[in-house]
């Protein structure tokens, strides 16, 4: 049995966020030869989930990653199996910087977006990311009351990123000694817990699942996929990948995302 990971928004997904033919074709072989797809993303885990229940994935026996690795879920029972997470008093401090600083940041709790501010960033991120919202006073507040550990916060600009880059440099001055930060795509700089990244969560499911690493794929496209290429057996970046992204990979597929790179992989790499 082989484990395929693989990110979604520009490398199992389409751009208009479907999934080709291709793709879905050798999803179901690899499937039905008993291997196994691990969706992970830095997008909330109940986001995942509802994305595999539109594109009809099987959900049996099956995993989601999500917030970059900060948390693990069975697909089937919705269980959280591993979550990691930022204190309150960090939540209030980096969303206050955040507004300063003139970048919209948001947090998530296990159902939708949580942000303190009704911006057009949060709108539109919502839009597209088919996501509901809503907005308190205190994010910080909010989350402790509703009982929820704080994964991933996400800041957002997407008009200018060179000021989002100047933010995420001064978070690491403040904050580097607890945080990580990185970009899933220009206007996203992601806000996780110190050690969480994809790679690190590819670790703790196959050692969960007690499968070697040497037995699993990985495919992505962006920065914060870097971690999942290198922990993975073979890491896989699809032809629309960043060029580091691709310099971190053991293999660029020929097809681009819209035209089936992840069944390349699975073609080449497990069926």
């Amino acid at each position: 049995m082989k484990i395929l990971f693989t990110d979604l928004d520009g490398t199992f997904l389409a751009d208009d966020k479907q999934l080709c033919a291709r793709n879905r074709e050798a999803v179901d072989r690899m499937l039905a030869a008993g291997h196994k797809v691990v969706l992970i993303s830095g997008r909330s885990v109940d986001s995942v989930l509802a994305l595999a229940k539109r594109l009809q994935l099987p959900r049996e026996g099956g995993y989601i990653v999500g917030f970059n690795g900060a948390q693990i879920a069975d697909a089937l029972t919705e269980e959280r199996l591993f979550r990691a997470g930022l204190s309150a008093d960090l939540v209030r401090k980096l969303f206050a910087d955040a507004h300063a600083a003139g970048i919209h940041p948001q947090a998530y709790d296990d159902r939708q977006v949580v942000a303190e501010r009704e911006t057009d960033a949060l709108k539109r991120y919502c839009e597209v990311i088919r996501m509901d919202y809503t907005v308190c006073d205190d994010a910080a507040a909010y989350l402790t009351e509703a009982g929820v550990e704080t994964s991933k916060l996400l800041m957002i600009d997407y008009e200018d990123h060179e000021r989002l880059e100047a933010f995420r440099q001064q978070l690491m001055e403040r904050y580097g000694e607890v945080i990580d930060t990185f970009y899933s795509n220009t206007a996203f700089c992601e806000v996780v817990p110190k050690g969480i990244n994809k790679g690190v969560a590819v670790q703790e499911l196959c050692r969960m699942l007690d499968v070697p690493l040497e037995d699993t794929v990985g495919a992505g496209d962006e920065m914060n996929d870097i971690p999942l290429l290198i922990a993975t057996g073979v890491g896989c970046a699809v032809a629309n990948a960043k060029d580091e992204v691709k310099a971190a990979a053991d293999y660029v597929t020929s097809a681009d995302n819209n035209a089936g790179a992840v069944a390349e992989m699975i073609e080449k790499f497990i069926l």
